[in-house]
């Protein structure tokens, strides 16, 4: 869109874009479903973060302040105050399940997919 005005040739309105831009302004609506974006910016931006977030926090329940050898050593090392271990695990493990099927669920939407074309070669 901006490349011929660059190469100053002006505004070139033979290919209607600019009337699909005025209806699009005139009827306002989101592309994308709350859900679909969600998705998408935890896959792309958030995914990495949880995941060293949980690899680290299993870590560190898993060696400090010494090495677990059972599970009765893991639900304590695992226990917020009063708050059992297997709980705590429980309600981690949820938490992270929870992002991936949001993740998942909203890989098949893609209803913007498509809206962005790539420009013409003779643009470029």
């Amino acid at each position: 869109m901006f490349v011929p005005l660059l190469r100053l040739e002006g505004v070139r309105v033979d290919s209607r874009w600019n009337q699909e831009l005025a209806k699009d302004y005139e009827r306002l609506q989101f592309h994308i479903t709350i859900w679909e974006a969600a998705g998408r910016r935890l896959r792309r931006n958030y995914s990495f973060l949880f995941a060293v977030q949980a690899i680290s926090y299993i870590a560190k329940i898993c060696i400090h302040p010494m090495p677990v050898t059972s599970f009765d050593e893991l639900w304590q090392h695992a226990a917020i105050g009063p708050i059992p271990g297997q709980i705590v695990l429980i309600i981690g493990l949820l938490f992270h399940a929870s992002l991936v099927l949001v993740a998942v669920l909203t890989l098949k939407g893609q209803q913007a997919a498509g809206r962005v074309e790539s420009m013409p070669a003779k643009y470029v």
